[in-house]
């Protein structure tokens, strides 16, 4: 596995190469969690039931990439809910709703603790290679009588290409020699499905703008009491 301190220097000579372009993801999200009533149903209904909601949540992603910078945006809401960072000045931004109210997170961005391996595969025209991390996840389970929050770790595989040297990810991933082409994160599949390379092509990389103004140290204490406040609405001890 490659060391930390190489990693930093693949992901340095990654930059200013004036290498830009659009990436498409599409979105699968595990269902695993999720459960329906079905008593009465024959296997067939069943079956249609658990397609619809698999195709309920498929969503698409535009990801635009410069060498330095990117833009995270769902293809049907491309003004809602965006995420931009900037490398060359560790800026992350991120538009965020919740329950209702939307925030500006604006903080610096953060390394990511990648783990590179030698193992390849093939993933269309391109040569890709593993990486993993390990995240931690929170979600509340409801119980009979209580609720409880949860917290879970995961491990998140990504596959990269050097053939696209940027060091871009869906979503809020990056930190890679490459641009990641499928990642597994334990809630969401991400997988790429076309990239687009024009370096003489005019790209606007929008930063997000709409929400009240907070850093991403307010924002998870904010979701921290609007989790409490949640558990508590379920019936949650206090």
């Amino acid at each position: 596995m490659l060391t930390v301190a190489l990693l930093s220097l693949a992901i340095m000579a990654t930059l200013g190469q004036n290498y830009q372009g659009v990436a498409i993801y599409k979105t699968v999200r595990d269902l695993g969690s999720m459960s329906v009533e079905t008593n009465g149903m024959t296997d067939e209904m069943k079956s249609q039931i658990a397609t619809l909601m698999q195709q309920r949540a498929q969503k698409t992603f535009i990801l635009s990439f410069s060498d330095t910078e990117a833009s995270w945006v769902e293809s049907k809401n491309p003004d809602r809910k965006r995420k931009y960072r900037d490398i060359s000045k560790s800026v992350y931004i991120e538009e965020a709703d919740i329950m209702g109210d939307t925030y500006l997170i604006k903080d610096k961005l953060k390394p990511q603790d990648w783990k590179l391996t030698e193992e390849t595969k093939q993933i269309g025209p391109y040569t890709a290679k593993k990486a993993t991390q390990i995240r931690t996840w929170q979600s509340v389970v409801k119980g009979d009588k209580n609720s409880t929050m949860r917290t879970d770790t995961v491990e998140v595989v990504a596959w990269y290409t050097l053939e696209v040297p940027v060091t871009h990810g869906p979503n809020t991933y990056w930190g890679l020699p490459g641009l990641v082409l499928t990642l597994d994160d334990g809630k969401m599949t991400y997988e790429c499905s076309s990239v687009t390379t024009d370096p003489d092509q005019e790209l606007i990389i929008a930063k997000p703008n709409i929400g009240k103004k907070v850093s991403q140290e307010e924002f998870i204490k904010i979701r921290k009491e609007k989790a409490g406040q949640l558990l508590k609405s379920f019936g949650g001890d206090d």
